[in-house]
């Protein structure tokens, strides 16, 4: 039986050079994925917002496992993690 070998292309850092086969493939990966990640994409917003509650208990562990990230990296991270929040906040319904 012969085996498949798949590898990482070696280009990812230059990804919108891709081919329109590669941007196909890709894009065909993301579409089959959202099915299966509909329950985690579900709660994205309550994770949000633990992370933005719990932000300044998390950083130091960040930024122990993550060293070389400089001070202007986590405070970019957390304007994206409320920029995130602001975009996925659920609404309370109408009554």
């Amino acid at each position: 039986m012969n085996s498949l070998k798949l590898e990482l292309v070696e280009d990812w850092h230059e990804f919108w050079k891709w081919s329109e086969v590669r941007w196909q493939a890709f894009l065909a990966v993301v579409v089959m994925a959202v099915g299966h990640l509909q329950d985690l994409l579900n709660h994205l917003p309550d994770l949000l917002m633990w992370v933005q509650a719990n932000w300044p208990d998390l950083l130091p562990i960040l930024q122990h496992f993550f060293p070389s990230a400089t001070q202007a990296d986590w405070i970019t991270a957390a304007n994206v993690i409320t920029i995130l929040l602001r975009v996925t906040q659920r609404k309370a319904p109408a009554q």
